[in-house]
């Protein structure tokens, strides 16, 4: 687990409202040294990343997994509809280390708290 002092983390989606949702839920855990992207083209030294796997011309659910892939993420925690486990699947094969449903519950995202960021 990660000192809550030094984590950074980054939610990318297209979308402002999910990232909110994701946003809020850390900042209730102390946890506020979070950045939001709309485009994965900004990640810089952040340890943990939430990416959405398909939106926008830009990243689709391949493209995505590509990415993952071919950069170091340290930890991607992917984000996909019900319907596209086929494509979490094929993200967690290539390096993402879990993932999250939409729409993101507090339980849900309960269950990626403890496994990566409680002490």
């Amino acid at each position: 687990m990660i000192s809550e002092g030094t984590l950074k983390i980054a939610i990318i989606d297209d979308n402002p409202y999910p990232r909110s949702i994701v946003a809020s839920f850390f900042k209730k855990k102390g946890i506020d040294e979070i950045t939001e992207f709309s485009s994965p083209d900004h990640i810089k030294d952040e340890e943990y990343i939430f990416l959405e796997l398909d939106f926008d011309s830009k990243m689709n659910g391949k493209k995505a997994i590509e990415f993952i892939k071919d950069n170091d993420l340290k930890k991607c925690i992917v984000v996909a509809f019900p319907g596209e486990e086929k494509i979490v699947e094929k993200a967690i094969d290539n390096g993402a280390v879990d993932f999250l449903m939409k729409p993101i519950s507090e339980d849900s995202f309960e269950r990626i708290y403890k496994k990566f960021f409680s002490k």
